[in-house]
C-alpha cells in the first residue's frame, strides 16, 4: 500500500478536522480519498449521496472520542476515482481500504449515511467479514417506483444542466422546512459542497441508487447493526428503515423525531449519542438496568445528603437553643439559610443527567424534596428561636420543648399544600399542628412560601421541562 498527501486537491482537506491526516490512499488500479483522525477502536464512516465526507464533520469529536475514524470521500467524490455502475462495484470499492489501512475485523466498525448507507449494506452483504458492527443512517435496501423516478430525473438533470439544477430540489428533500431556516449556515455548506460534486459521477450514483435490489440478498449480514432514521425523512422514509431492520437478523431500529435525511447534521447529538451506545455494546435492555440504578442509588443518596443537612440545622439549633444561645441561634439559622440559597442555586439540570443526556426523575425528585426538607427545618428554626425571643408568639399541642417538631411539621404541611394539583393535605385528611397565619407568623410564612415557590418549586419545572428540540446543535 502507498499513502501520499495530495496537496494541491482542496476536497483533501477538512477544516474542522485539521489534526487528522489526509490523505490518496492508492490501492489496485484506484484512488480512495481519506481523512483518518484519533485513536482507538476504527470507526470507517461512508458520506450521503448530496454530501461528502464533511457532512461528519460536527460529531467527529463526539465519535472520535476513544475511536480512530476513517472519513472516506466515496468513489466519484472528493479526489476518490469512480466507479460504477452498481452499488455492488461501489462496495467493493471501498472493502478495498480495510486491509490496505490494516483495519481488524474485530475492531472495525462502519456508519454508512444515506448513499453511504446503501453501499455500507452491500459492504456487508459481499465483505461483512471485514468489520464488526454496523449502522445504517437513512438508507434503503431498494426504492419505491416513484422515488426511483426522483433519482433518474435528477441524474438526468446534474447530467444535462449541472449540478446547480438539482441543488435546490436535493436540499428541500434533505431536511426540514424547520432546519432550513433555523440553519441557513449549514444549508449553505451543504449546497456548495453538491455544487462542487462532478455531474456526471453524481448522476452515476442517482442512476447506482434507482437500480438498487439488496432486499434478497438482506439475510446474508450477520453484523450486528443499528438502522436510523429521521422521522421525517421523506427520500427514505421510516418504512423503508423498517424493511431494512426486518431484513437483517441480528438489527434493530432507532427513530430520530424532528429530523429529516441527514441526522449528522440536523440532529448531531441525538445522532452520536444512538451510534455510541450501540457501538459501545450498551442494548436498550442494559441501558435501561443503568438507568434504573442510576435512578434509585441517586434518589438515594441525594436524599440522604439533603436529609443530613435538614438534621445537622435541626441538632444545632437544638443545641444553641437548648444553652440558652438564642442570638447565635438566630444567626446560625439565617447564615445557614444564605449558605442553603446558594448552593441549591448551584444545580442545574445537567448535573441530574444519565449518560445519554436525559434526566433521571428520582434522583432530581430526590432532590427537590430533599431541598425542601432543609428549608422546611430552616423556618422552623428561626420560628423557634423568635419564639424564645419573644418575637412571635405560637400556640402548639403538647410540651413547649416540643415545639420545634411541631413548627416542623406545620411548615412540612404548608410545602406539601403548595404543590398545584394534588391536594396532599386534604387527601390525607392532615392538619397544621401550629396555626402559622397572622401577623409576624403570616411574615414569615410568606417567605417560606416564596423560598419554597421561586427555589424548589421553580427549580423543578426547570428540571423537568422537556428540552428544546435540538435544530443542528
Amino acid at each position: 500500500m502507498t499513502m501520499t498527501i495530495d496537496e494541491g486537491r482542496p476536497s483533501s482537506r477538512v477544516g474542522a478536522s485539521a489534526d487528522g491526516a489526509v490523505a490518496l490512499l492508492n490501492v489496485p488500479g484506484t484512488r480512495l480519498d481519506v481523512l483518518q483522525v484519533g485513536e482507538g477502536r476504527d470507526l470507517v464512516l461512508f458520506h450521503s449521496l448530496l454530501t461528502d465526507r464533511r457532512v461528519f464533520n460536527r460529531v467527529i469529536t463526539t465519535l472520535g472520542d476513544g475511536r480512530r475514524l476513517t472519513l472516506v470521500n466515496l468513489p466519484g467524490f472528493g479526489a476518490s476515482d469512480p466507479t460504477g455502475p452498481a452499488i455492488e462495484d461501489y462496495a467493493d470499492r471501498v472493502a478495498l481500504l480495510f486491509p490496505a489501512l490494516e483495519l481488524k475485523p474485530e475492531s472495525t466498525d462502519v456508519v454508512g449515511v444515506s448513499f453511504g448507507g446503501c453501499v455500507s449494506i452491500a459492504l456487508a452483504v459481499r465483505h461483512g467479514h471485514l468489520f464488526s458492527r454496523l449502522v445504517l443512517v437513512d438508507a434503503a435496501a431498494a426504492f419505491p417506483a416513484t422515488a426511483k423516478a426522483r433519482l433518474r430525473a435528477m441524474a438526468d438533470q446534474a447530467s444535462q444542466a449541472g449540478m446547480g439544477a438539482v441543488v435546490d430540489t436535493a436540499l428541500h428533500q434533505t431536511f426540514t422546512a424547520r432546519f432550513i431556516t433555523a440553519r441557513p449556515d449549514i444549508v449553505a455548506a451543504r449546497s456548495e459542497t453538491l455544487l462542487g460534486a462532478r455531474p456526471e459521477y453524481f448522476a452515476d450514483a442517482c442512476r447506482a441508487l434507482a437500480d438498487l435490489d439488496l432486499r434478497p440478498v438482506l439475510v446474508k449480514i450477520k453484523n450486528d447493526t443499528l438502522v436510523v432514521v429521521g422521522k421525517f425523512d421523506v427520500m427514505t422514509p421510516p418504512a423503508l428503515a423498517r424493511e431494512l431492520k426486518e431484513g437483517i437478523a441480528s438489527a434493530r431500529l432507532v427513530e430520530i423525531p424532528r429530523c429529516g435525511h441527514c441526522p449528522p447534521d440536523e440532529q448531531p447529538k441525538t445522532f452520536a449519542r444512538e451510534v455510541r451506545n450501540f457501538l459501545s455494546g450498551w442494548t436498550p435492555w442494559k441501558a435501561t438496568a443503568r438507568d434504573l440504578f442510576l435512578n434509585v442509588a441517586g434518589f438515594l443518596l441525594i436524599f440522604m445528603v439533603t436529609g443530613f443537612l435538614a438534621a445537622v440545622v435541626r441538632t444545632g439549633l437544638e443545641k444553641l437553643l437548648g444553652l440558652g444561645l438564642r442570638w447565635p441561634a438566630l444567626a446560625f439559622a439565617l447564615i445557614v439559610g444564605g449558605g442553603w440559597a446558594a448552593l441549591f442555586g448551584v444545580v442545574r439540570r445537567e448535573h441530574l443527567r444519565n449518560p445519554d443526556g436525559r434526566v433521571l426523575p428520582l434522583p432530581a425528585a430526590g432532590f427537590l424534596l430533599g431541598a425542601a426538607v432543609v428549608w422546611v427545618y430552616i423556618f422552623a428554626g428561626v420560628s423557634d428561636v423568635l419564639m424564645a425571643l419573644g418575637a412571635v408568639q405560637y400556640t402548639a399541642p403538647g410540651r413547649q420543648e416540643d415545639l420545634l417538631y411541631n413548627l416542623t411539621d406545620s411548615y412540612m404541611w404548608h410545602f406539601l399544600d403548595l404543590i398545584p394539583g394534588l391536594n396532599i393535605t386534604t387527601a390525607m385528611g392532615w392538619k397544621s399542628p401550629v396555626d402559622l397565619q397572622g401577623g409576624v407568623r403570616g411574615a414569615l410564612l410568606v417567605l417560606f412560601r416564596v423560598a419554597v415557590i421561586y427555589q424548589v418549586l421553580a427549580k423543578g419545572r426547570e428540571i423537568f421541562k422537556p428540552d428544546e428540540p435540538e435544530v443542528g446543535g
